[in-house]
């Protein structure tokens, strides 16, 4: 396998990237390899929820995004909401 070195005088440095809007997200909040693994059960419509969340998201941020990302934004989230509100989305979950 060979190496790319890439130089002043390359072709790809004097590509441009387009500047878009973007959020950026540091790396030390991404997913790590060394965190301690849960395991859960999700439906079809929460697989389809998470998944909807995560290409909404992905769009605002330049790093890939998992799962487990999405999953915490929704824990800090949950901190904020109104305790009602939480306690009457779970009773919806539960209606489907």
């Amino acid at each position: 396998m060979s190496k790319f070195i890439q130089n002043s005088n390359s072709k790809l440095s004097t590509v441009e990237i387009p500047k878009t809007k973007t959020m950026n997200i540091p790396e030390n909040i991404m997913s790590k390899k060394n965190s301690r693994t849960s395991s859960f059960s999700l439906r079809k419509k929460d697989l389809e929820r998470l998944s909807d969340l995560i290409f909404k998201t992905q769009a605002l941020t330049e790093r890939k995004l998992t799962s487990t990302d999405v999953l915490r934004g929704l824990f800090i989230a949950g901190e904020t909401l109104n305790t009602e509100d939480l306690l009457s989305c779970i009773q919806k979950s539960f209606m489907e």
